[in-house]
């Protein structure tokens, strides 16, 4: 935001809602001060992957169809599934069909 303009005329400009605004600013002004950064709340479920096993999983998809092996969303459920029991993560996936949800 720029200085000078106040939260209640940055929601009239911009047309988010306040209560969005007010958040993402705090959330910057602790981020300053901590020198850290500090994710968002996202909506929907939690993750049982990591963001590192996430990204190997993007990268390895990507890599397949680079290479002509497309790779269907079932068999990347299929994957992420073994990717997540080779490593010993929790999840509620059901083991029977193999798959991740």
């Amino acid at each position: 935001m720029r200085k000078g303009v106040s939260l209640r005329v940055a929601v009239v400009l911009f047309q988010v809602p306040y209560c969005t605004l007010k958040y993402r600013r705090n959330i910057t002004k602790t981020q300053k001060a901590l020198s850290v950064e500090i994710k968002a709340k996202s909506s929907g479920h939690f993750t049982n992957l990591s963001d590192g096993k996430e990204k190997y999983l993007v990268a390895s998809s990507k890599d397949l169809a680079g290479r002509a092996f497309g790779c269907t969303s079932k068999q990347i459920c299929r994957t992420a599934f073994l990717l997540a029991n080779l490593n010993f993560i929790n999840n509620p996936w059901d083991k029977d069909k193999m798959c991740a949800g």
